[in-house]
């Protein structure tokens, strides 16, 4: 059998996936969907674009050829799209930040004042806690508003307004892989900064929680299963799920639990793949 690894930056997790793929006894083939083209019709196609549009595309197409794909496309699209994973995990009764959704930076205003501050603002789309704002007031909001409305994206100017889950600079991820969750971690953001993304340097270690785990595995199950990652705010009034993110980078959870994280989802793609 052959996995068709489909990609657009060759970071570590792909390099690690390719092996241990192959260690796994399949063949892989390496696409680079930002220089060549979707084509023909593989065994199977592991999904690994950053770019959330590509790789919701990828998905789609190789589904649409009769192709297994991890993750199929109503994973990436749901975990892909902020509002959509929010209401989805409402929906399944998974718990969430207290959120507002708002079409336009007036309405965004709108539910900061019946919100009240402080408050975060976030758009829909966006990884590494780019444009995730902490709001501390009327004044600093009505500033990210007239910014965010100078981005030429209508996705971008769409705003999520959610309460702030105490204590701020930490959170928790999970990796999720096709109903089990085998290993968590907690985030800690660095000095000066909030937001708690390995990308942005936070300090990482191996979390051991049932609760989290439980969590995580409802929220993976919630947007359709396959692997995904979910991340998780330990607030005062009980963990809330954050985000869902249907292309996990897992360097730092590899680094955090000690595990062979790339040879997990590995052995389980290759499984699924050959049922």
């Amino acid at each position: 059998m052959e996995v068709l690894l489909a990609y657009d930056h060759p970071r570590w997790e792909e390099k690690e996936l390719a092996r241990d793929i192959r260690e796994a006894g399949a063949r892989v083939a390496m696409l680079n969907v930002a220089r060549q083209p979707l084509s023909g019709r593989p065994e199977c196609v592991l999904v690994r674009p950053v770019s959330m549009y590509r790789a919701y595309y990828t998905s789609l197409y190789y589904t649409s050829m009769g192709s297994p794909t991890v993750n199929g496309p109503e994973v990436i699209r749901a975990a892909g799209d902020k509002v959509e994973t929010l209401l989805l995990l409402s929906r399944k009764g998974v718990p969430v930040p207290k959120s507002m959704f708002a079409l336009t930076g007036e309405a965004a205003l709108a539910a900061g004042e019946s919100m009240g501050y402080p408050l975060v603002d976030k758009p829909p789309i966006g990884s590494w806690g780019r444009l995730v704002s902490l709001v501390r007031d009327q004044g600093a909001h009505r500033d990210i508003v007239e910014h965010r409305d100078m981005i030429p994206s209508p996705q971008l100017q769409v705003h999520i307004v959610q309460e702030v889950v105490e204590p701020l600079g930490a959170d928790v991820r999970c990796l999720y892989v096709f109903g089990e969750v085998p290993a968590c971690m907690i985030r800690r953001a660095p000095p000066g900064e909030w937001r708690s993304n390995v990308a942005r340097g936070a300090v990482v270690e191996d979390y051991a929680s049932e609760e989290a785990a439980e969590l995580a595995a409802r929220a993976g199950d919630a947007v359709g299963g396959g692997v995904v990652s979910v991340d998780i705010l330990p607030g005062r009034g009980g963990m809330v799920v954050n985000e869902v993110n249907g292309v996990p980078e897992f360097r730092g959870l590899t680094r955090a639990s000690g595990l062979d994280i790339p040879g997990i989802i590995a052995r389980a793609v290759v499984s699924e793949c050959r049922r």
